[in-house]
C-alpha cells in the first residue's frame, strides 16, 4: 500500500464521520496512536519495558499514578492522576 493511501485511510477511518471518530480517548487512543505510528513508519509500541503506553507505578508516600510514556528513558518521574470519572455540568 502507498504512502498516500495509508494516509488517506487514516484521514477516512480518524476525521469527522469516519468509523471511529466518535471514540473517546479511552476507546481509541491506543489503537489511534499504533495506526499513526504505521503511517508515519515508526515503531510501535510492542510491549516489554522499553516502549509501552502506560505503567502502573507507585511512589512511596503517594498515591498510585500512571507513566505515560513512549519509552523508557523519556517518561522516568512523569506521572499522571487517574482520569476523572465525574462528568461536566
Amino acid at each position: 500500500m502507498s504512502a498516500q493511501q495509508l494516509i488517506a485511510d487514516f484521514i477516512a477511518k480518524w476525521g469527522p464521520g469516519g468509523a471511529s471518530f466518535a471514540l473517546n480517548e479511552e476507546q481509541g487512543a491506543q489503537q489511534h496512536f499504533i495506526e499513526l505510528c504505521t503511517v508515519l513508519g515508526v515503531p510501535t509500541p510492542a510491549g516489554g519495558d522499553d516502549y509501552l503506553f502506560e505503567k502502573g507505578m507507585l511512589t512511596l508516600g503517594q498515591p498510585r499514578g500512571y507513566a505515560v510514556s513512549s519509552s523508557a528513558a523519556t517518561s522516568r518521574g512523569k506521572t499522571r492522576p487517574p482520569a476523572s470519572r465525574s462528568k461536566a455540568r
